[in-house]
């Protein structure tokens, strides 16, 4: 397993957490599944297929299963956390779902066997008329920064061209069900930590609006959990926070998010800026004149080094140069002399 994969799971194997998810997709943020509903379950779900040579299991992994009990009746949950576009997803999600299906199913065969209680056709078939299976149900949690185009049902995996109408409608479909972090709208459902790790990754392509978002969410973010910030950090994909938890750590034992994301800019600024000094020498020494014309050597290394850290941080022409208090043409013209 991957290290997005066991932090994920990590992350969501928090009983609030995996209700609040619930409750924030399905409920509009009601409170109507609650943690203490929640029991542990295995996240394997094998199946035995007979083979000519004998008996072969299959173990089927899943990310997060979790028994969840309403007005008394069991159903199960399961997560499957992507970082990635799965464009089979029906079929994963229908196997996977089979196979605990079947799980069930053999298990109730052979306590009817035990019992010798069946005859006819319900021993023939190991299960009673007045059997019934638990209902399972799968929710995929993608992380993904770019917006989900796989399939999110069966059908849309079918060539059904010339298939008559009249067949096409007997062939069963199988919808899935995505929640795409990066783009679900309604984050103050959320009353756990999953708020703001949600509001945190949707702001992580532009560098201002992040920091914003982590001033207005100061106090949730300066003592943040390290299961919390760790999932950011995998999913943020930002070198820079894989190296500051150490130094941003709180006296309760979590992490000062404010603090990591000042380290972050600081980290970025010191790149940018060696980055931009190499690049100013570099171009100064072969356009010195050029460029000292238009705004005088040493301030144009200058300009050029906070210029390309700007532009590395995902700042526009438009932002450059406001910051910096030129213009738009200006900036252009810099950079057009640095790839020239």
């Amino acid at each position: 397993m991957s290290d997005k994969d066991i932090i994920s799971i990590d992350y969501f194997e928090d009983n609030e957490r995996f209700a609040d998810l619930i409750n924030g997709y399905l409920f509009e943020g009601r409170e109507i599944i609650r943690s203490e509903d929640f029991r542990e379950s295995d996240s394997k779900v094998s199946r035995i297929q007979k083979m000519t040579d004998g008996s072969n299991a299959q173990a089927v992994v899943r990310d997060v299963v979790k028994y969840l009990q309403v007005h008394l009746k069991i159903m199960m949950i399961i997560l499957q956390n992507q970082s990635d576009i799965h464009y089979a997803m029906p079929v994963r999600i229908m196997n996977e779902e089979a196979a605990g299906y079947h799980k069930q199913w053999r298990r109730i065969a052979r306590e009817h066997k035990r019992k010798r209680d069946l005859k006819g056709a319900e021993y023939l078939s190991g299960f009673s008329s007045k059997d019934r299976l638990m209902p399972l149900a799968t929710i995929v949690v993608y992380f993904g920064q770019k917006p989900w185009d796989g399939p999110r049902n069966l059908s849309s995996m079918l060539n059904m061209d010339g298939i008559p109408k009249n067949l096409r409608n007997i062939i069963a479909d199988y919808p899935i069900h995505v929640l795409e972090v990066r783009r679900f709208q309604n984050i103050e459902r959320f009353r756990t930590d999953l708020q703001v790790v949600f509001g945190f990754l949707q702001n992580t392509e532009s560098r201002e609006n992040l920091t914003a978002y982590v001033r207005a969410n100061q106090k949730q973010f300066e003592n943040l959990e390290q299961d919390a910030f760790q999932l950011i950090r995998v999913m943020s994909h930002s070198p820079e926070l894989k190296n500051i938890k150490s130094t941003c750590m709180t006296d309760s034992g979590g992490v000062n998010m404010c603090k990591a994301i000042q380290d972050m800019i600081h980290e970025g600024e010191r790149r940018g800026e060696k980055r931009g000094e190499r690049r100013g020498i570099r171009r100064g020494e072969k356009r010195g004149e050029k460029r000292g014309q238009l705004l005088g050597l040493e301030k144009g290394i200058k300009l050029t080094k906070r210029i390309y850290y700007l532009q590395s941080m995902g700042f526009d022409d438009a932002a450059i140069a406001e910051e910096c208090r030129i213009s738009e043409k200006e900036v252009a013209q810099i950079l057009d002399f640095s790839v020239t």
